[in-house]
Order: C-alpha cells, then sequence, then structure tokens
C-alpha cells in the first residue's frame, strides 16, 4: 500500500540508510509525501474510513500538506479553513467523516473567532449593508505541531504523466517548456534543506513546508496568474533558493535588488507625493533592507517578511519596524500611513508595476526560462546583457536608477 522511508533531520547525508530500491522508487514516484511519522502510523491504524483506506491517507496526506503550508503565516496556529477546501480534498459526500478523524488523532479541531462565534453565513440588516460570511477557523493541535520524526511516504502507483496546467496562453512556448520539464535532484534538495534547518537558519515546520514544495513537483505542474495581481505564479514559485540550485539546468539570473520598496518611489512620483531622498538612495542602490536588519536578526528574508507585515502590505504603526520605518523616511511613511486609510490595495499596485517589466521579458536566445517575480532565470548567457538593459531603460522611464543583481543557480 505504501513505502514508508524515515528521514534523520539530525544528519545532513539523510538518504545514508535507504536502500537503492527505495531510491530508485522514490526518484520514479509521480506522488510522495513528507508527514510526521507517527500521525502516517496513526493512519495506517484507523479502520473506520468512509471510502478505500489507501486513497483516504494519500488524500489526508494532501490536506496535512495544505494545513503545514498555511501555518506559515499563523501566529497561534490558528487557521482559517473554508469549507470549500473540506470538499476538494475530501469530496461533499465525507467530508464531515474525515474532520471526526482529523477531531479523533487531535490533528485539529474547529475552534472560535476572537468575537466567540464559530462562524457566520452572508447576512442583511434591513437597512444595512451585506455583512461578509466569516469561514471556520481551526486550532492545529500542539502535539501534531511538536512531532519532529518524519517520513516520506510513497504510495503504491503506476507511472502516470500528468499533463501542465497553463492559465496563461499567451506565454512564450519556451517558458511553458521549461515548467513542464524541469526536474530537480531529490536527494540533494532534501539533504540541503535539512542542513539549513540544524544550523537554525528555518525552523522545523519551514523545513516541512520546503519539502512538501519539493515533492510538489512530482505530481502537478502549473502556471497561473494572481487572484488580484497579473503576476505570473508557477511550480517553481515557492521551491526555497537552496533547492532551485539543484535544478537539472544549469539556470543563469538577473535579481532586482530591492524591487518593490523601489517601486514604490514610481507610485509617490506619480501621485505627486514627497518622499524622502534617503529613501529613494537606499533604495536605488539596494541598501534599504541594510536598515532594518537587526530586526530580522540579520536574516534578509526576515527583515523582508516584517517589513511587508508591518509597514507595505499590513501597516502597524505600533510595531516597532514600523516606528524605525517612520524615523528613517518621514515623507514615504506618511504616504503609506494614508494610503493604509483606504480601500487601495499596496501590494496589488506595487506587484501590477512589476509585471509590467517582468510579464514580458523576453531572452532571444535561451532555451529554458522562467520568471521569478522579480527576477528571471535563463540558461544563454548571451541574453543577460540585453535583459538587464530592459530592466535598466523600465526603471530609467520611471524616473528611477535600479541595482540588479547577477548569479549563477
Amino acid at each position: 500500500m505504501f513505502t514508508q522511508i524515515p528521514i534523520n533531520t539530525l544528519n545532513r547525508s539523510v538518504f545514508n540508510q535507504i536502500s537503492k530500491k527505495e531510491i530508485n522508487r522514490l526518484k520514479k514516484a509521480t506522488k510522495s509525501f513528507v508527514a510526521n511519522t507517527t500521525v502516517f502510523n496513526q493512519l495506517l491504524s484507523y479502520e473506520n474510513y468512509p471510502i478505500n483506506k489507501k486513497l483516504a491517507i494519500t488524500n489526508i496526506l494532501e490536506f496535512l500538506e495544505y494545513v503545514d503550508i498555511k501555518l506559515q503565516k499563523s501566529y497561534d496556529a490558528k487557521i482559517k479553513i473554508p469549507k470549500s477546501v473540506f470538499e476538494n480534498y475530501f469530496t461533499s459526500h465525507h467530508y464531515i467523516s474525515y474532520q471526526e478523524i482529523f477531531a479523533k488523532l487531535n490533528i485539529i479541531k474547529v475552534t472560535t473567532h476572537p468575537d466567540g462565534s464559530f462562524y457566520t453565513c452572508n447576512w442583511k440588516d434591513k437597512e444595512g449593508p451585506v455583512v461578509k460570511a466569516k469561514c471556520k477557523i481551526y486550532q492545529v493541535s500542539y502535539n501534531y505541531m511538536n512531532m519532529k520524526a518524519l517520513s516520506l511516504i510513497i504510495p503504491d502507483q503506476k507511472k502516470k504523466i500528468l499533463p501542465i496546467s497553463n492559465e496563461l496562453k499567451w506565454l512564450d512556448k519556451r517558458f511553458v517548456k521549461t515548467i513542464e520539464k524541469v526536474q530537480i535532484n531529490l536527494l540533494a534538495a532534501f539533504n540541503d534543506e535539512i542542513t539549513e534547518f540544524r544550523t537554525g537558519n528555518i525552523n522545523f515546520n519551514q523545513l516541512k513546508c520546503r519539502l512538501h514544495r519539493i515533492l510538489q513537483l512530482q505530481r502537478r505542474r502549473k502556471i497561473k496568474k494572481g487572484k488580484n495581481v497579473n503576476r505570473i505564479y508557477h511550480s517553481l514559485t515557492n521551491i526555497s533558493k537552496i533547492s532551485r540550485k539543484h535544478l537539472n539546468i544549469p539556470f543563469i539570473f538577473l535579481d532586482v535588488k530591492n524591487c518593490q520598496p523601489l517601486l514604490l518611489c514610481a507610485l509617490m512620483i506619480k501621485d505627486g507625493h514627497d518622499f524622502d531622498l534617503e529613501y529613494r538612495l537606499d533604495c536605488e542602490w539596494a541598501f534599504f533592507y541594510d536598515q532594518f536588519k537587526c530586526f530580522g536578526n540579520n536574516d534578509k528574508g526576515t527583515t523582508k517578511r516584517l517589513l511587508y507585515r508591518h509597514v507595505f502590505f499590513g501597516f502597524k504603526p505600533n510595531k516597532k519596524i514600523n516606528q524605525h520605518f517612520k524615523k528613517l523616511y518621514p515623507a514615504t511613511w506618511e504616504y503609506l500611513h494614508q494610503l493604509s486609510k483606504t480601500d487601495i490595495s499596496l501590494a496589488s499596485k506595487l506587484q501590477n508595476l512589476e509585471s509590467e517589466l517582468f510579464n514580458v521579458l523576453i531572452p532571444a536566445e535561451s532555451k529554458h526560462f522562467f520568471t521569478l517575480f522579480d527576477a528571471i532565470y535563463f540558461d544563454d548567457v548571451r541574453d543577460a546583457a540585453e535583459l538587464e538593459c530592459n530592466i535598466t531603460k523600465f526603471f530609467d522611464d520611471l524616473g528611477l536608477e535600479v541595482a540588479v543583481e547577477h548569479g549563477i543557480n
């Protein structure tokens, strides 16, 4: 029914004790999962499933991927899960039975909103506006979150080729082909991600999510546009920088430094709003995030998340990082403060402006390429100069200078 392979997160060479047969099975699998070992063993022992046991456990493993990924944005282990999500994983006929399984195994259970309600439907007073429904909130048990033993789970399966799901029919065929065909060295990527965890650069939940993303490449390939923005999302979007080093195509990349903070300057210029010269120069010269590195314990990724969460996209004036921003760039802070009082989505405005460049940035010579928000990956060095020229011209037309990072993936 399943092959279970323990993962040793205390040792970088995680696959040393695995047989060649198991390694070959993993490489050939079109569907495999990372799961908490105890939870998986509980699922194997459970008998009262509403459908075939193997299929039920597989559905649960996919759903737990969703839960782990949602947890990354939660501070209290509570996550909103709409009914439609349960129906998507378990069907409208059986999702309640699965919810009962999660409660029995102490994985998740429904909890209250801050106002004490469990959920509400759309409703309207006779004279008032429609009040939007609130979906249920689920508490993820700390028992589940504190399980540190992991296993690779490979269901018995027949080889199956899954076609790519591409919503953007206008995309360059080479872009589509790259997302469809690129492969990743699973063993090397797993080993390096576990090293990141062991050295303290990521926490345990982040490790699980990174491993989930790697394995998702085995069973689905997709390209789509964002719900409210023109950004392109695809199967490599959430693969970490660590894992991207192990793609089977050697990519060159160009990355716009401090891109979204810099694009904010363009919005302020367009709106005729005063901004701080220091802010503009820090963004143009790519020093902006350095001004806040103490808030992210010198980790740029953490610093960026805090700035986006508390200043740019979730303006919280009482947060220390927000107050530091105000001290450094008072005029820019005032623009963000006024914008936060409106219904305008700054994230959408910045990301759509970013997309105006990267959605049409196409290398002439490369056989494979893809964009990754504010970066482009390609495989022919002859394209580098022209691509950088196009990036520079885009920002020059906005009245800005730009710093571009070059690298080899």
